[in-house]
């Protein structure tokens, strides 16, 4: 963790701490709506489970739950972004590189082009993500 008073926290480090901030209230929030109301027939309507054997009010429970738990590190990512840890800047980093993984392969099997497009430019901001927490004056600022 840098000395936060000797450099100051480069603007783009900022910005991605309350971005992760914003998220995690926002993935939070849904957590609880899952949760609240798994056992609603609507929400259960429009769920389709990957195994006959698992009950939709299960499903939007356990969604829920997740939803919550990565909220919360969501939060904790933000915080420690924020006061300069650089173990969160790598973590954010490695999560970011995974998910942009994943969003090719999304891209790639998702034929709806309204997905596509919500996939390409999500890769966009981790890909932005990665530059922000990578620069010189990021590195600098995490002590890196």
């Amino acid at each position: 963790m840098s000395d936060v008073t000797s450099v100051r926290r480069p603007v783009s480090v900022g910005v991605v701490s309350i971005f992760l901030l914003v998220a995690g209230i926002l993935e939070i929030i849904a957590g609880i709506l899952l949760i609240v109301h798994h056992n609603d027939a609507d929400a259960q309507a429009h769920l389709g489970t990957a195994s006959p054997d698992v009950p939709h009010a299960t499903t939007l429970l356990l969604l829920g739950i997740a939803a919550i738990v990565i909220g919360l590190m969501y939060i904790a990512a933000s915080r420690g972004l924020w006061v300069g840890d650089d173990t969160w800047r790598v973590i954010v980093i490695f999560v970011s590189v995974l998910n942009i993984i994943g969003l090719i392969m999304a891209t790639i099997f998702v034929i709806d082009t309204t997905s596509r497009i919500v996939t390409i430019v999500t890769a966009i901001v981790a890909a932005l993500v990665i530059a922000a927490l990578a620069s010189p004056k990021s590195k600098e600022f995490f002590g890196a």
